[in-house]
This record gives structure tokens, C-alpha cells and sequence, in this order.
């Protein structure tokens, strides 16, 4: 009698990993056999509280195909966000970027200004302070004033013309300026003052040459002049006692050697740094002067 409980501890061991291989059809369903509960509801008693949503649908078929041996439908998941069935999204374009800015307008380089437009400049430096405003004529010539001087001690008032040569990754043009200055002293033997530091004599005319070139960064611009001045001295002095006479009028030569950079600071402001140096040919005039121009432009 002892070997009959035995047997039947054997049997229900060996039933058990039989019962544990066979799936369960509740685990078939999404989630958890509620869809087949709620398929076996009449239409009119179920809930239109809840829609069935696509992704469990999608479950649904999945499962059904599986067990008629068909092949399954692709798994689509539902995302958050997604578009109603039957449109199409379409990308939009990225967001076009501001063309870069570049210097309004330069009165040191080789690009004139345009037919009717207008360009002007206001600088501090060494040795002289100054204001220019130009306007541009049309054909690649432009024209302007200007004012100069060396802090009060000197006044110039100037003409400028300016006309271009070629267009491109580098411009030139060529220029004429003349002037007329007055000083606030009388000269003196040897000259000092105004006289000697900036070179200018009563009357001065000054063929020019004017450079400029594209800088890498489309903001920048490269600007230079080289002009050969002539000055006409109508109050010369004897640089010695015995000099004898001066003449009433005396000539004299400077070369003025100038350049820097033009920063755009928006569509029609500009940022100007030059630096350079004079060379002045008159005997008692400084016979070196280096020059620096802190300035802002403006163009239309």
C-alpha cells in the first residue's frame, strides 16, 4: 500500500513540465485577452468610450495570423504625434540665412560709389583730425569735400575726385585731391607746428592712387592709398640768417603711405582702422611722421 501514494507523487511530477510547455491562450491577446472578451460583446454593448487604438488592432492581427499559420502583418507602433491617416508630412526647408555683411562704402579703396549714392567718414588720429562726404556720380567716378586739420593749431578744406579702374577680388582707382589750409601761427625759421608736423603748406594738390581688396571674412575689406603731394608755400621763411630773401612762393613734395582695415558694423555703418606713415621732402619739415586713423564710415 505504501508504493500507491509514491506512484502518484511520480505521475505529478512528470505532469507538470507538460502543463508548464502548454502556451496560454490568454497570453495571446493584448493585453491580457481583453480584445477577444470585448470582440465577443455585441456591437450595440461595447464601450464608445475607448476606440480601439491602432497599435492594439495592429496586436490583434499579429496574433490572429500567428495562429492561422498566414503570414503577419508588419508591427506598426503609435507614435505620439503622428499624422492623421492619409497625409504626408513634408520637411520644411531649413531657415536661409542673412547675407553676410560687407562695408557699405569706402572713400580709401578702389571702389567708387554708385550712381546718386551717398558716403561719409569721421576719424581721429595722428596727426590730423578730419570729415569727408561724398557722393557717388555714376560711370565709376565720385566726388567729394572734405575738412582736416591738426587740432585747431591748422584748417584744410578739400576737394576730392576719384574715378575707377577695374572691379574684382581687387580694386583700383585713381584720384586727385587739392586743398587749401590756413594755419593759426605765422611760420618761423626753421618751420615748426602744423607746418612741420603734417607737411601741408597753403596750397596742396595730390594725385592718388587707391586700393582696396575682399578680405576672407565677407565683413572685411582691405583699403590702402599711396599719393604723391605737392605743396605751394606762399609764406616761406629764410631757414637761415644768411639765407638772404625767400622767394614769395616755394614748392614742396610729401609722400603720404596709408592703409588698414573697414569692419562692417551693420548695413550702413563701418569701422575703420588705418595706420601708416609721411614722407616729408621739405628741407625743415619732420622729415618721417607715422599716422593713425581711428574712424567711422557711413554709407547709403
Amino acid at each position: 500500500m505504501s508504493r500507491v501514494p509514491a506512484l502518484l507523487c511520480s505521475l505529478a511530477l512528470l505532469a507538470l513540465p507538460a502543463r508548464a510547455a502548454e502556451p496560454d491562450a490568454e497570453w495571446e491577446d493584448f493585453p491580457a485577452g481583453a480584445d477577444s472578451r470585448a470582440d465577443a460583446l455585441p456591437e450595440s454593448t461595447r464601450s464608445p468610450q475607448e476606440p480601439e487604438s491602432p497599435a492594439r488592432a495592429a496586436w490583434r492581427l499579429r496574433v490572429r495570423a500567428l495562429s492561422a499559420g498566414l503570414p503577419s502583418p508588419p508591427l506598426v507602433v503609435e507614435r505620439l504625434g503622428a499624422e492623421p491617416p492619409g497625409l504626408s508630412r513634408t520637411a520644411a526647408p531649413p531657415p536661409s540665412l542673412p547675407p553676410p555683411l560687407e562695408p557699405a562704402a569706402t572713400l580709401l579703396g578702389g571702389r567708387p560709389l554708385a550712381d546718386a549714392q551717398w558716403g561719409g567718414a569721421a576719424w581721429v588720429g595722428l596727426p590730423t583730425v578730419g570729415l569727408r562726404l561724398h557722393r557717388g556720380l555714376g560711370a565709376g567716378w565720385d566726388v567729394g569735400l572734405g575738412y582736416g586739420g591738426l587740432y585747431g593749431q591748422s584748417n584744410e578744406l578739400s576737394v576730392h575726385v576719384r574715378r575707377g579702374l577695374s572691379e574684382g577680388e581687387t580694386e583700383w582707382a585713381l584720384g586727385l585731391e587739392g586743398s587749401v589750409a590756413w594755419f593759426g601761427v605765422r611760420p618761423s625759421a626753421p618751420p615748426s607746428g602744423a607746418r612741420a608736423l603734417t607737411g601741408r603748406r597753403n596750397f596742396n594738390l595730390a594725385p592718388t592712387l587707391h586700393v582696396s581688396r575682399h578680405a576672407p571674412l565677407a565683413s572685411v575689406r582691405w583699403v590702402g592709398q599711396v599719393q604723391l603731394l605737392l605743396t605751394l608755400d606762399t609764406e616761406p621763411v629764410a631757414l637761415s640768417p644768411l639765407g638772404g630773401v625767400p622767394p614769395a612762393v616755394s614748392l614742396g613734395w610729401n609722400v603720404p603711405v596709408l592703409g588698414g582695415g573697414e569692419w562692417a558694423l551693420g548695413r550702413h555703418a563701418v569701422f575703420q582702422l588705418l595706420g601708416g606713415f609721411e614722407v616729408h621732402g621739405r628741407t625743415g619739415d619732420t622729415p618721417f611722421m607715422p599716422v593713425l586713423r581711428l574712424g567711422v564710415l557711413f554709407g547709403t
